[in-house]
């Protein structure tokens, strides 16, 4: 009997250690794969981080690189900047002592030497300014009564002068007001005229005028014989928006797509022009306004009248 009860205490045992045995093995290999999965949750964060500090280098750089774009494109400007400054400085300096200093005026033979060399520097600074300096020297030219007029010696030629993109704008407290003024073959493209007046005739024949802004200016002739002139002029893209017109006339010239809105056209003579896809809309055409041998393809009327019974289309 105690025989067999030790061998039964024997088997039990071994039952019991290799129960345990199993438990550990079962421990162990639970551990380890926590270990694992442990070690790959790491090196995915790793992994993460890396790609997360890799992006944060690349935004950082690209943001470095549109920094240093920015700060290059801003020191360019400031030296444009500077350079059109100086130049339109040192012609202000340079004209006012042609015309204000007695013994700058010594040094012309006459007159017409004096203007020939003011033309000269104008339109050699005019071509080399930037838009914002074109626009003050064109009102440097006003305020010293040198833009050129009908029949006036004592003003400038500014033929094949560049003055687009100038911005000539009426406020309360400044009105401009052209006399006679005379700007042939001259680039005015995108230039504004807003709210000016342009009395006793003026003339823009030859010039290139295209998306020339007239938004609110008045175009007047008091007596017959003046006229406001447009011969040969590229006018495509051109606002007359709430302009009052009196006694122009548009010959051999080319118009379409111009906008003519809400204005109030007297006297307005076309001749020979191209109205392609050109507008009026709610204008009021009288006294004598015509339509003489144009090219008028889809030309808009819509909400114009036409008063008197004198404007006509031939």
């Amino acid at each position: 009997m105690i025989a067999i009860f030790t061998v039964v205490t024997y088997i039990q045992q071994q039952q019991i250690a290799e129960c345990h045995r199993q438990q550990e093995q079962q421990a162990a290999n639970e551990t380890r794969q926590k270990d694992l999965q442990i070690a790959f949750a790491n090196l995915e964060i790793a992994n993460q981080t890396r790609i997360q500090d890799q992006q944060i280098i690349n935004k950082t750089r690209i943001h470095d690189r549109q920094i240093a774009e920015e700060q290059r494109l801003e020191d360019k400007q400031r030296q444009n900047d500077l350079h059109y400054q100086k130049l339109y400085a040192y012609y202000i300096e340079d004209i006012s002592n042609v015309l204000y200093k007695q013994n700058q005026n010594q040094s012309f033979i006459d007159e017409r030497k004096k203007l020939l060399y003011i033309r000269r520097k104008t339109i050699m600074t005019l071509r080399k300014i930037n838009n914002e300096r074109r626009t003050h020297l064109f009102i440097f030219l006003y305020e010293n009564n040198l833009l050129p007029r009908f029949n006036d010696n004592s003003t400038l030629d500014l033929s094949g002068s560049d003055l687009n993109h100038i911005h000539i704008e009426s406020s309360v407290t400044i009105r401009y007001t052209f006399r006679k003024l005379v700007l042939e073959s001259v680039n005015l493209v995108s230039a504004s005229f807003i709210d000016c007046r342009f009395s006793d005739s003026v003339d823009f024949t030859g010039s290139a005028m295209s998306n020339v802004n007239f938004t609110g200016s008045r175009f007047e002739c008091t007596t017959a014989d003046t006229l406001s002139i447009f011969d040969q002029t590229k006018l495509e893209h051109v606002d007359f928006n709430k302009t009052n017109i009196s006694h122009i006339k548009f010959n051999d010239a080319t118009l379409s797509y111009a906008r003519f809105s809400h204005s109030t056209l007297s006297n307005f003579h076309i001749v020979s022009v191209n109205l392609v896809n050109t507008s009026f809309i709610n204008c009021t055409f009288s006294d004598g306004s015509q339509f003489v041998g144009s090219l008028m393809t889809n030309v808009n009327f819509t909400g114009s009248s036409f008063q008197y019974g004198s404007t006509g289309c031939h």
